[in-house]
């Protein structure tokens, strides 16, 4: 579901707009619900908006006299629940059936006339004393539906409304039984007369500063985030309202945050029956304090509440990724995708290329043409660092949080080509796809709705695994990186360099170098690189052999 510029605007299946806001948790016993639901019956975006904006006014003045109410502060009827009990009234069982009783013929008697005649006396007379007696039970109930507090002024202002339509029905009856003609019943349009009406005194807030839905919002926008972190910082904001309200950013307190950080925490994770890690917490709470910090470099905020809140341990071992065996390496790469009737395209070189690189599933597959180039006589390519896999990578490259966006600011690595990758036929293959036209190396796969090309096939390649028998969540395609990192540790390369060319850190190993020297030391390292047991050599292209 589509959400919008207004934190509580939504888009149904339909594409008509939805409002949609979570009652803070301490407010549920006093709303009677957790979330407020709204059709505004438009596709119109812009009348949406509209409608959403007079909405969020209602509903947070709605919240403040719950706030009232639960502090202990008396909550006057308004004119609003006045009208909605006289409508409610008039079209209750009671009423219905008594109007639907005058056009039977056995109420035509003239002692039934003066029945009811005698009955709208006795009724005038009970409001002119406000004796509220025999309609005590039902004031309880209005009340209580309404959350309205018991007060003497309260129940007065409620019998006189029951009391109009209690006169209103036996008026009508009274017409009939003198053979008069009614109109038929119809809409209310009933208004309370100024005596109904009790003053409510508006509360001014004194904090002007914008809510955390406004300033969420602000932030999404000047800090130019990818459209998946966006997403994940609405929806982020969205479990704070839910929890806390739409509040005023100066209003947020520490406690607030901490309770907050509690509900993340219980929140269902990936895995089914359990909870989400407290990486992932953090990554929230980090949004959240940046947000928080643009705020205060924006003068909304005299101080970040999170300010010096320490980071959160690690509450469970992380589902840890294991290298492939031998066994199994081989059981991959004499698979379906590795038949010499088989195409080579990404499917086939991707495994590959991670299982000599250590790259990750994205950074493999947004590669372009121009990212595989010659230099001093080495064949490397350039991988740009995709920065949000790191922490969050899932099964199999659905990766969580990801900010990347490939621009000449990316920060890239240069690695050398392992010399298997170019018996395999890879650039011959670079070549094919150049001559092509082709600005991506593997044309055939399409971005998701975040621009990430790894996703489908790491879907295909989940399959692929399960089709050749493997059943443990351990191995997924990560597994080709975590075996790379163990083979450099078995060829004795020092971890910097190993972190460099798998893109652990940053470029400080590249520029402890020059260039040249750079590319031949780590072509010395990179073709270090073996796997045990594990024989390529039915892939082997011809030109290359």
């Amino acid at each position: 579901m589509p959400v919008y510029r207004i934190m509580h605007l939504f888009k149904d299946k339909n594409g008509t707009f939805r409002y949609r806001r979570g009652v803070p948790a301490p407010l549920h016993p006093y709303i009677g619900k957790t979330e407020i639901k709204r059709s505004l019956k438009t596709k119109d975006r812009g009348e949406a908006e509209r409608k959403a904006e007079i909405l969020d006014r209602e509903t947070e003045a709605e919240f403040e006299i719950a706030r009232r109410a639960l502090a202990g502060a008396v909550i006057p009827v308004t004119s609003e629940q006045l009208r909605e009990i006289h409508e409610k009234l008039e079209k209750t069982e009671v009423f219905a059936k008594r109007l639907a009783a005058l056009y039977t013929p056995e109420l035509a008697r003239k002692d039934a006339a003066k029945d009811t005649a005698d009955k709208i006396t006795f009724s005038l007379i009970s409001i002119d004393m406000g004796d509220t007696g025999k309609h005590d039970l039902v004031i309880d109930d209005l009340l209580s539906q309404y959350r309205l507090s018991n007060t003497p002024d309260n129940r007065q202002q409620v019998f006189q409304v029951i009391s109009e339509v209690t006169l209103k029905a036996l008026d009508q009856q009274l017409k009939v039984l003198r053979g008069e003609s009614i109109a038929p019943q119809t809409t209310s349009h009933w208004a309370p007369t100024p005596a109904h009406v009790h003053p409510v005194a508006a509360v001014e807030p004194t904090d002007q500063s914008p809510p955390i839905s406004e300033m969420s919002e602000r932030y999404i926008r000047e800090s130019g985030m990818a459209e998946q972190t966006a997403n994940e910082t609405r929806r982020m904001i969205g479990w704070f309202i839910e929890l806390k309200g739409d509040r005023r950013i100066r209003s947020i307190t520490r406690n607030d945050i901490l309770d907050f950080r509690d509900s993340i925490a219980k929140r269902p994770g990936r895995d089914a029956g359990k909870r989400v890690s407290s990486v992932t917490v953090q990554k929230y709470l980090n949004l959240l304090s940046s947000m928080f910090k643009v705020a205060t470099e924006a003068s909304e905020l005299e101080r970040n509440p999170m300010q010096g809140l320490r980071k959160l341990k690690a509450n469970r071992t992380p589902k840890k990724r294991q290298p492939f065996t031998t066994e199994e390496l081989t059981t991959i790469f004499n698979g379906d995708w590795y038949q010499p009737h088989t195409e080579r395209n990404a499917r086939f070189w991707v495994p590959l290329l991670s299982l000599f690189t250590g790259a990750r599933l994205n950074e493999l597959a947004q590669l372009r043409v121009s990212d595989i180039t010659e230099e001093a006589g080495i064949w490397c390519l350039s991988v740009v660092r995709d920065d949000a896999a790191e922490e969050e990578d899932d099964t199999e490259g659905h990766v969580v949080g990801a900010t990347f966006v490939k621009n000449d600011g990316s920060t890239i690595r240069t690695v050398p080509l392992h010399q298997k990758l170019i018996r395999v036929g890879f650039i011959d293959y670079v070549l094919k796809v150049r001559q092509s036209g082709s600005i991506q190396l593997f044309p055939e796969l399409t971005p998701d709705k975040f621009g990430k090309l790894g996703k489908t096939l790491g879907g295909q390649f989940a399959k692929y695994k399960k089709a050749l028998g493997f059943e443990s969540q351990t191995k997924v395609f990560h597994s080709f990186r975590h075996g790379f990192k163990q083979r450099c540790r078995s060829a004795q390369t020092p971890e910097d360099t190993h972190d460099y060319i798998t893109g652990h850190t940053s470029q400080a190993v590249g520029r402890s170098y020059g260039f040249e020297a750079d590319i031949s030391v780590l072509r010395e390292f990179v073709d270090r690189i073996e796997y045990p047991g594990l024989d390529l050599g039915h892939l082997y292209s011809p030109s290359t052999s």
